[in-house]
């Protein structure tokens, strides 16, 4: 196809010429068994029987495939030019000329033959440079991609699931292999409750231009995963599938499998290869071959190379919840211990962490730095464990010694926690939410923003579970009473943003804490109330 269009455009560059030179119409014929005219250049008819005569004159004297220029006499007088290309591949380009100066018109059109080879030599090379530049262009927009994936995963954060990941390097995979769309399916393990059990490959993530209903695809997937399902595949014809009611609406794709070791993550599949009018116009005209329609190696490649990165991902990914689902049920069982030794303060932890977290979310915190506000609420009390128990549930007001060593529980809790790299987010809020805005907390009197602000959230969530819960040496308060208190230790005690937080998120805080308008009141505060006498020694 290219050597056939290189060919028609060389000859219809001579053409040209000869017919401004010799005043004349000039025809192209090709070879199909018998010479016969280009009619869709427009010499089908209308040229007052010229295509008769040369057909007549072609027929009767054979054209060799050595020669260049012929000159036939008698009763018409023509010019022949064969235009060779590879193997037996030939196209004429044949007018009927009125000179009768052979020697002349051969010499013209030697001259004319050899200005247009030039010319096209010219043009096949401006057009391989352009190409290699092309090529160029594209290598390096290839090397910059793939630098650009590198590099982020790199920086990637390994708690991302694939979809957001996707969301940022798709893009520009995309325009890289001139897709339509890209889309990430997961496996059946995937599947949500209430998913419907034809979507066995949930969609994750899409983006694009191309419109594809889903099922299209999931059929698509279905019928080769259970033939395939570790193999690349690449596809240039339309479909239908066996599997959808209709012709499904996709030309061409890739299909990458998502797969670390024996473990399958899902499919990354590139939907239709895109072309411009003008791709399509010259293939038409025989001026550009099928591969630019088609998906190649050289995409597949880089949809492989993504593939094998976003199961990395996807496997780290995996092993850092495991080891996080590890770690929280060792941290739950240190706050179930704790617990234990103070039946009055059960679920105190789970309570503070709740509030904290829904505090924090009000003032604007990401999802996983809410997380860790979470996990250091829950782990906030963890020094109590050196606390000794006949502290921990005197019914009675504490002495100085006693109450001295239940101000040491948050430098205990430090202590235990700070050998844990994966727990060392948490520190602040473990070591300073018994601190106060004023400077009268402790356990190192930081005042304003010498506080860490996670032992500034907490401080508020403990203060107001620990007032609104029955303990062993004085029944709750109510929630008003709680939340009254709040409102007079703002800026001297507790944080203001902490408390506006707390107050505009107050329906779901009564949610978590069990209180709210409906508890009773208790409108005392007793004089030996170990906690409401020194709020910040909330324990």
């Amino acid at each position: 196809m290219q050597e056939f269009s290189h060919l028609l455009k060389l000859a219809e560059a001579i053409r040209e010429s000869l017919e401004k030179d010799f005043g004349a119409r000039f025809i192209i014929w090709s070879e199909q068994g018998v010479w016969r005219p280009l009619n869709e250049h427009g010499f089908s008819g209308g040229d007052g029987g010229l295509t008769e005569r040369i057909s007549k004159l072609l027929g009767q004297h054979p054209i060799a495939d050595t020669a260049e220029t012929f000159i036939f006499s008698g009763d018409h007088q023509a010019l022949v030019l064969p235009i060779h290309g590879a193997k037996s591949l030939r196209l004429l380009v044949v007018g009927i000329i009125g000179s009768r100066d052979l020697a002349l018109a051969r010499a013209l059109a030697d001259t004319t033959l050899r200005a247009s080879r030039q010319a096209s030599q010219s043009n096949d090379a401006n057009e391989r440079l352009n190409q290699s530049f092309m090529q160029i262009t594209s290598d390096f927009e290839e090397l910059s991609w793939l630098r650009s994936l590198s590099d982020h995963f790199k920086d990637c954060d390994i708690r991302n699931g694939m979809a957001e990941v996707c969301r940022s390097v798709t893009p520009a995979l995309i325009q890289l292999i001139s897709a339509k769309t890209i889309a990430l399916f997961g496996t059946p393990s995937d599947q949500q409750n209430g998913d419907s059990p034809d979507d066995s490959f949930p969609l994750l993530f899409s983006c694009g231009e191309g419109v594809v209903p889903t099922e299209y695809l999931q059929a698509i997937l279905k019928e080769i995963v259970e033939t395939n399902p570790e193999q690349t595949i690449v596809w240039n014809e339309p479909i239908h599938n066996s599997n959808c009611e209709t012709k499904c609406p996709v030309r061409n794709y890739i299909l990458v499998p998502l797969q670390n070791g024996s473990k399958q993550f899902g499919w990354l599949i590139a939907i239709d290869k895109c072309f411009s009018p003008d791709l399509l116009l010259a293939h038409n005209s025989g001026n550009c071959d099928r591969n630019s329609f088609e998906f190649g190696t050289a995409e597949a490649g880089l949809m492989r190379t993504l593939a094998v990165m976003l199961a990395t991902h996807a496997r780290n990914n995996e092993l850092y919840r495991e080891k996080e689902a590890l770690l929280v049920g060792v941290i739950s069982s240190l706050v179930n211990a704790i617990d234990a030794k103070d039946a009055y303060t059960f679920g105190h932890s789970d309570r503070v962490a709740s509030v904290s977290k829904r505090i924090a979310r009000e003032m604007g915190f990401s999802d996983a730095e809410c997380e860790q506000v979470y996990m250091a609420g829950l782990l906030h009390d963890i020094g109590k464990i050196g606390v000794p128990d006949n502290v921990l549930g005197k019914p009675g007001k504490l002495t100085e010694d006693e109450f001295h060593l239940m101000r040491k529980h948050p430098t205990i809790g430090f202590d235990i926690l700070k050998h844990l790299k994966p727990l060392t987010y948490a520190l602040p809020g473990v070591l300073c939410h018994h601190e106060s805005m004023n400077g009268q907390g402790y356990p190192h009197g930081l005042s304003g923003e010498q506080i860490p602000m996670l032992g500034r959230i907490i401080a508020v969530a403990d203060s107001y579970d620990a007032m609104t819960s029955d303990r062993i040496y004085r029944k709750g308060v109510a929630t008003s009473i709680a939340e009254e208190v709040l409102r007079k230790g703002a800026g001297t005690q507790w944080d203001c943003g902490v408390i506006d937080a707390f107050f505009a998120a107050r329906s779901d805080i009564h949610a978590i804490c069990g209180t709210g308008e409906t508890q009773a009141e208790v409108a005392y505060l007793s004089s030996d109330d170990r906690i409401l006498t020194a709020a910040p020694s909330v324990h």
